[in-house]
């Protein structure tokens, strides 16, 4: 599903600060998993228990950058640019 991934392009204003999305297809990529396993953490709370989204966008769960990086670092996972 790419519908979020044009979200994921666009910057939002987070207070003063502009800062990216990411819909699960992204941090998926990123992490190098499939997208199912991006969906199963953030049902389940598994992997350094995923993070809760931020927002919503087209009525689909979304998280900022700063979030999926934080998270990332502190489970240990790489993410790919």
């Amino acid at each position: 599903m790419r519908l979020l991934g044009v979200a994921a392009r666009l910057a939002v204003v987070k207070g003063f600060r502009r800062e990216v999305v990411y819909g699960r297809q992204e941090i998926a990529e990123m992490v190098g998993v499939k997208l199912g396993t991006v969906h199963s953490w953030s049902q389940r709370g598994v992997s350094f228990p995923f993070p809760a989204p931020d927002l919503t966008v087209s009525g689909l769960p979304a998280w900022y950058a700063s979030t999926v990086e934080e998270w990332a670092l502190l489970a240990g996972r790489e993410l790919a640019r």
